[in-house]
């Protein structure tokens, strides 16, 4: 049975918008992560992980990557083992059924118990929705390779079909538990 729900598709194209819209649809409270540009004189300079659980004493909105070029970044790996570990730690054991983990992409691929709660997560009997950025790193293949998710590519698919279906099928599944 099909229980996580992800989104891809190139940069900018609505990845994180279509998965907001989909849990405001679905009027359910939720757990989990999402990331963030942060600016600095109204310029991007890279992203921040935001934990949507209390983190207790830890920092939350830490970066995780500094754009050092156009097109290049450095990975602060280290922020997935600070926040991004206990964000799915307890995202894992809250009440709530539904995780959104927005967006997995290339700077937590090697981190292997971080790798290891996303997949205890997808195991899980969370729903969980999520983005995956369109590029090859060995934790969004892992993701992609399951055939217990639906994945919805907004290169090919129409964002209001995609947001149809998938309040359709998550709504679906939050009924019958």
């Amino acid at each position: 049975m099909i229980t996580n729900f992800f989104i891809t598709g190139k940069k900018g194209i609505g990845k994180s918008f279509l998965a907001k819209r989909v849990l405001h649809s679905i009027e359910k409270n939720y757990v989990g992560y999402k990331t963030l540009p942060y600016f600095i004189d109204e310029k991007p300079k890279g992203h921040y992980f935001h934990s949507l659980v209390e983190l207790d004493d830890l920092e939350n909105d830490l970066p995780f990557t500094i754009r050092d070029k156009k097109d290049s970044c450095i990975y602060i790996k280290e922020v997935f083992d600070i926040i991004g570990i206990p964000c799915l730690t307890k995202s894992l054991l809250s009440s709530e059924k539904i995780v959104l983990l927005d967006e997995i992409g290339v700077a937590e691929s090697e981190n292997i118990r971080y790798i290891n709660l996303v997949e205890t997560l997808l195991n899980s009997e969370k729903i969980v929705v999520g983005t995956l950025k369109k590029v090859n790193a060995s934790l969004i293949q892992k993701v992609r390779e399951r055939n217990d998710i639906l994945l919805i590519d907004l290169d090919d698919a129409n964002q209001e079909e995609a947001f149809q279906e998938l309040v359709e099928k998550i709504g679906g599944i939050l009924h019958e538990k």
